[in-house]
């Protein structure tokens, strides 16, 4: 069995002590023999092995009996290459398996055609990784398989795996009679069977329905979409669980890896699978793994809200700003357009994570520098910058004083200090020499020297 652990033992498991610990069958072969007369001796000895508890006697221990066999198929296959149509003349399409693989080999080709789509097959090669394989010589019949389908006269259905909590026993003879696709078929339905199980499913019918779907040769040309939802409503029950998808995101020129949440109802949650560096407008910015944004939007440059993953990341990302763009200030959320739209209104801009503090270049000893509080918005286009909600620390004769402003427009790429609409009013110089009055709302512009000037 590969990765998988297994050892051998020789027992007829009892139904009777299977009680308290959960428990699944629903692994079955499809096994016809050579005549009606020996497919009935056979069923009467399941039969009496049934009631005979642990001193059972499995028929398929008999090499005699193994030899009337003439075909066997796992039940899953069986009821997947079924004719559809009244006429009978529809068939479900196979995957073609390449005749070398083993078991393992086929499992991981199934796993890895469904994984190029969603990442269900995480899910699985977890379970599988904790589930221990143990030889036995027979396993107790379980009615679960939730189907009203008879056989022909010389077939039965012959129980081939029962699992108990972690632990698969499955008849080593039967399995043994199996071909490499089919053994691969019993063990992904063990899989998907306890899961369906902790999903409080009832029988095996939706397992049947959707190993069906996995097989199918034209899997890749399923709507990622629509086959993660599929996946969802025949496997779960929480309304709660998601799969992702792979897609791809733009940001002009510039490509993005990204996989996308699908909900069973339509809901889609787009996330970074890998960090990026972006060239926003002449500025460096970076984007953090696992930012989210919704309704699949795969162009950046309309504006999508590129938000954190709750309660997992303080910000999604952080922008260079200075001459050399040494200094970086981090994101809460970012907007991205292509066009600045209107520059400080509806441009890219950012919400400041934390509190910033930027030093400018044209201080003049009188521009202390410009600080800004954690949520204030952010908006950058070719070389400058702005900030909503701002506040200058300006030196006076008098001592430091504060001047709050509506925005704040900084050049050079964060470097120098240009303009600011006031918030309130403001009043420059001595009472009786150079006053200045500066109304609230009005546009003031900063000098290489750091002068305050009302704008022309």
């Amino acid at each position: 069995m590969g990765s998988r652990k297994s050892v051998f033992v020789f027992l007829f498991l009892s139904l009777t002590a299977q009680a308290g610990v959960d428990t699944s069958g629903g692994g079955n072969t499809v096994v016809c023999f050579d005549s009606t007369q020996t497919r009935q001796s056979v069923y009467e000895a399941l039969v009496r092995a049934e009631s005979s508890g642990i001193n059972a006697v499995n028929p398929f221990s008999d090499e005699a009996v193994l030899r009337t066999i003439r075909t066997t198929e796992s039940l899953d296959l069986y009821l997947h290459h079924l004719p559809r149509g009244r006429n009978q003349d529809q068939f479900l399409s196979t995957v073609a398996v390449q005749p070398e693989l083993n078991a393992d080999q086929v499992l991981e080709f199934l796993l890895g055609r469904i994984e190029k789509k969603n990442d269900f097959p995480t899910e699985v090669r977890n379970l599988l990784a904790d589930l221990t394989w143990i030889a036995a010589d027979g396993v107790a019949r379980i009615a679960d398989t939730g189907l009203p389908v008879l056989f022909p006269a010389n077939c039965l259905i012959a129980q081939t795996a029962y699992r108990k909590g972690s632990q698969i026993y499955f008849d080593r003879h039967l399995y043994n009679k199996l071909d490499d696709f089919n053994k691969a078929i019993l063990v992904l339905h063990e899989v998907l069977y306890a899961i369906a199980k902790t999903e409080a499913a009832q029988d095996s019918s939706k397992v049947y329905d959707l190993i069906s779907l996995l097989v199918r040769s034209e899997l890749n040309d399923f709507n990622n979409v629509a086959f993660a939802r599929e996946i969802l409503n025949l496997i779960y029950s929480n309304e709660k669980k998601t799969l992702t998808i792979p897609c791809s995101a733009y940001y002009a020129d510039q490509e993005l890896s990204c996989r996308s949440r699908v909900d069973r109802w339509g809901g889609a949650q787009l996330f970074l699978t890998d960090s990026a560096d972006l060239n926003v407008h002449g500025f460096s910015l970076h984007l953090y793994k696992g930012l989210e944004w919704m309704d699949r939007v795969t162009d950046l440059a309309t504006g999508v809200m590129l938000l954190p993953v709750v309660n997992e990341m303080s910000s999604v990302g952080h922008l260079k700003i200075g001459r050399g763009f040494q200094y970086k200030i981090e994101f809460s959320a970012i907007q991205l357009w292509k066009d600045p739209v209107e520059f400080l209104r509806s441009g890219t801009r950012g919400s400041l994570a934390q509190e910033i503090s930027i030093a400018v270049e044209n201080s003049g000893n009188k521009v202390i520098g410009v600080k800004a509080e954690k949520g204030s918005w952010v908006y950058f286009y070719e070389n400058y910058l702005g900030i909503t909600g701002a506040t200058v620390a300006y030196k006076t004769r008098n001592g430091i004083l504060y001047i709050p402003l509506q925005h704040v427009l900084l050049g050079e790429f964060g470097s120098t200090l240009a303009s600011g609409i006031l918030s309130e009013d403001l009043k420059l110089g001595d009472r009786w020499t150079n006053r200045k009055h500066f109304k609230a709302g009005s546009k003031i512009v900063f000098d290489s020297e750091g002068n305050i000037e009302l704008a022309k």
